[in-house]
């Protein structure tokens, strides 16, 4: 592959992969707002990464996850009670999510629990010192987050996770149809492109 096809081909992969990568972004979180069940907008923290190999005679574009939890936002998770797909390698009777994910989960997202109930500040109110008084309240408020992820850690293990795609709104949205016209203006023949990975 000539030095000039191979640079003009490097680069026009380049900027296609780091828009495929916004607008997979871009899609996931519409996905994610979508299909919130706790009427408020959900965005996940992970992003998609392109890069470029290049060797003498092939370029390839990857783009990956910087976390394999894009995989249940598209796939969704099966449950005990409830199957969302049957994705080579899905589990039809998973365990619940480990507790300390879906309490991360619930603290970055910012659900927060009923912390303080009347009875429980009631009862603060009788304590003789601040410092006592500020321990019985934190250990109030994290008996609540860990009532609050053993529901949601039983309701993900019985109901699983309803599937959010959000992949293929941007995948067949005709830009590899266009890619592949590019590509055949630089090399001067027809091309077709496979995608692979995500």
């Amino acid at each position: 592959m000539a030095d000039s096809v191979q640079s003009q081909l490097k680069q026009l992969l380049d900027n296609f992969g780091i828009q495929l990568a916004k607008d997979l972004e871009v899609s996931m979180n519409k996905a994610l707002k979508d299909g919130s069940g706790f009427g408020r907008v959900q965005q996940a923290a992970l992003q998609f990464n392109p890069k470029v190999k290049e060797d003498k005679s092939s370029l390839i574009l990857d783009i990956n996850a910087s976390d394999w939890y894009w995989q249940i936002i598209e796939f969704g998770r099966n449950g005990k009670k409830k199957r969302w797909h049957n994705r080579p390698g899905a589990k039809s009777n998973p365990k619940a999510p480990p507790s300390d994910v879906i309490l991360d989960w619930i603290k970055k997202t910012g659900i927060k629990p009923d912390v303080i109930s009347q009875r429980t500040s009631d009862k603060s109110k009788t304590l003789k010192t601040k410092k006592v008084k500020k321990a019985f309240l934190k250990s109030a408020k994290e008996s609540k987050y860990n009532q609050l992820t053993f529901l949601i850690q039983r309701k993900i293990g019985n109901f699983g996770i309803k599937p959010k795609p959000f992949r293929d709104r941007v995948i067949n949205d005709g830009r590899i149809d266009k890619l592949e016209q590019d590509v055949a203006k630089i090399i001067g023949k027809d091309i077709t492109i496979q995608l692979t990975g995500i």
